[in-house]
């Protein structure tokens, strides 16, 4: 069994380069919930949004809580701004095939407005629903497998 790779980024514009190497913490196995005997992998990772930061007296804070000081006649204001990826406080629960051979995921994302905890029995009937057509496309797999020499 394998674990789908994770992009925990909220806005993904740009795709990463092929050696990206994340750093997020997983656990040493895939956790899988199995509906009948299909095993179905599942992941909850909090989301990263891209914020603007700016380096001020040796940290970084967000540009919208930055507040010029006052400019003196020797003294300038030396920070500068760069782009970061930062913890959002949304989360992204992932459904996904542990098995090498089937391609599939479906991911459900927490918003401002709405959280994966108010739709927990519509996420449970989609997941149940989406293992009996991974069930057909497990089988062909296997089948496909069996035929060929």
């Amino acid at each position: 069994m394998r674990r789908a790779n994770v992009d925990e980024r909220d806005v993904r514009i740009k795709q990463r380069n092929e050696y990206y190497w994340g750093n997020l913490w997983s656990p040493q196995r895939p956790t899988v919930v199995y509906l009948g005997s299909v095993a179905i992998g599942l992941a909850i990772v909090e989301m990263s949004e891209e914020v603007l930061l700016r380096y001020v007296s040796g940290k970084y804070i967000r540009e919208t809580d930055y507040h010029p000081a006052k400019t003196s006649r020797y003294g300038a204001d030396h920070t500068w701004t760069t782009p970061r990826e930062l913890p959002s406080g949304r989360l992204r629960l992932i459904a996904y095939s542990p098995y090498r051979r089937v391609n599939w995921s479906k991911e459900w994302h927490e918003t401002t407005k709405s959280s994966l905890l108010t739709a927990i029995k519509t996420l449970a009937k989609s997941v149940e629903n989406e293992a009996a057509a991974m069930m057909v496309k497990l089988e062909d797999v296997n089948s496909l497998a069996i035929m060929t020499p």
